[in-house]
């Protein structure tokens, strides 16, 4: 995919702040904590990148974390995924999936922001990026103890139909 099909599929299809991530304008503090940016790198080496990693077929890039890794959308099979560079010589094997769609991949982000204990940064992303569950979220990250079931739940809850 060139960066000008996948603009246009970002702005077709989700929310402005990944573009504006692309520009760099308007990101939430969360985007420039975890040093996300541009897919610089991905648009350099995209096609070398899907011979060796025959999945990312068709991937629309979302953003690069600190130029290590691709994070991304398979259209195809509507997965978010994340592969670092380093680990190409591992083939399919070194995708992660992420989500199996938005809803469930801004889950796995914002829980990620969560561990490092940002939750006002978070908070600002999840508004951004249209995350629909962020008052729940809330509401079980703010019990004395984190009930991992609760959150497999709310994973579950907003699988693939989400």
């Amino acid at each position: 995919m060139t960066q000008q099909e996948a603009e246009t599929l970002l702005a077709r299809s989700f929310p402005a702040v990944w573009l504006d991530l692309w520009a760099g304008r308007n990101t939430p503090a969360a985007i420039g904590y975890n040093l996300w940016a541009k897919p610089h790198n991905y648009f350099s080496g995209s096609q070398a990148l899907e011979r060796m990693v025959p999945r990312l077929a068709g991937l629309c890039p979302l953003f690069e974390r600190n130029g290590e890794a691709i994070v991304g959308w398979l259209p195809a099979t509507n997965h978010f995924v994340e592969l670092y560079y380093e680990d190409v010589r591992q083939g399919n094997d070194a995708v992660r999936v992420l989500g199996r769609n938005y809803q469930q991949f801004l889950l796995s982000l914002l829980l990620e922001l969560e561990d490092a204990g940002m939750r006002d940064e978070w908070l600002e992303l999840a508004q951004a990026a249209q995350f629909a569950h962020a008052t729940e979220l809330v509401q079980l990250l703010s019990q004395d103890t984190v009930d991992n079931d609760a959150l497999k739940a709310l994973e579950d809850r907003i699988g693939p139909s989400a």
